[in-house]
Formats: structure tokens, sequence, C-alpha cells
């Protein structure tokens, strides 16, 4: 079972303000920690929540990849170390990527809430290999949690900020 608390989310301790990027697995059948992954969340970049992470093969290890620290981290479901990252969101965006990062084969798209949507190509055979922009579009959308679907070269999703008496109770 893999816990990503998100980016900025987590305190060391109460004393410290210091916050962190965590995410932690345990065994689904006894709830035992097996890693935790941390580290320090960048200084004046604001927080971001959490996400699923997307489950994918990178260097021939199976990874939980997530937005964290403004770069999608790739870690090793096996021990927790980290496999593969890119830097991919402004320098002062929110940081916030709620929908799972969707896996195309050798791209990657990322649809954050309020910044720069994009795609990363990467070789997933070659960790060492850094990605890169395939493309980006500053849309800025409102993207809640829904995902993203391909389909016959195209992506679907629902985008827009929360409207109506839902809105109202928040």
């Amino acid at each position: 079972l893999i816990l990503y608390y998100g980016d900025g989310s987590h305190r060391a301790d109460n004393e410290r303000k210091e916050f962190f990027v965590l995410c932690r697995a345990l065994d689904p059948a006894t709830g035992e920690l097996l890693w935790t992954f941390v580290e320090p969340h960048r200084k004046g970049v604001p927080m971001g929540e959490g996400q699923t992470p997307a489950i994918t093969t990178i260097g021939g290890r199976r990874c939980a990849l997530f937005l964290g620290n403004r770069s999608l981290i790739a870690l090793s479901i096996a021990d927790g170390s980290m496999v593969w990252r890119f830097e991919c969101t402004h320098p002062h965006s929110r940081g916030t990527t709620i929908p799972t990062p969707l896996v195309l084969d050798r791209i990657i798209v990322n649809v954050p809430d309020l910044d720069t949507v994009h795609a990363v190509s990467f070789d997933p055979a070659k960790p060492e290999q850094p990605g890169r922009f395939a493309w980006r579009s500053d849309l800025f959308m409102f993207t809640s949690i829904h995902q993203v679907r391909p389909r016959e070269g195209y992506l679907y999703g629902f985008v827009g900020d929360i409207q109506g008496e839902s809105a109202a109770a928040a």
C-alpha cells in the first residue's frame, strides 16, 4: 500500500516549522511500515496536495510516480529509493496535482491545478537519462480531482471550478 501524503503537508514534529514531502509503503496485510521517502519541502514554493501515485516501470523497477517539490518523482516500490526525477512546474506554481499522472508508454501527462499542463517524454528503460518536455500549455485550468483519459490521440477530462449549491457547502 503506497501512501503519498503530499508536498509539504507533513511536519517533522510540532516544534519545528519545517515541512516535508512524504511517501510511505505499508504491508496491506499487517500495516507494517516497509519504507519511508522524505525530503524537505522547497522554501518559497507553495505547498501542494497529495495524489494517488501512478504505478509504472522505469529501469526495470516497478515505481510509484507522483508530483512533489515541483518535480515528477518515481520511487521504487520495493524499497522507496528514487529511480527518476524531472522538474516540471513553474518556480512559483502551487505545486498541486491532484489527478494521477497519466503514463502512456514513453510520455507522462501531468495536469497540475492552475499551472502549466504538460507532457514529459522519457525513456522508461534508462532512468539515468533525463526527461524533456514533449509539450506544454499554459492553460491554468481547475483540474479538481478528475483524471484525464486518452482516446484516439486526444485527452479527455473535466475541468473548471466548483459551482452551485455543493460549492457553497464546501
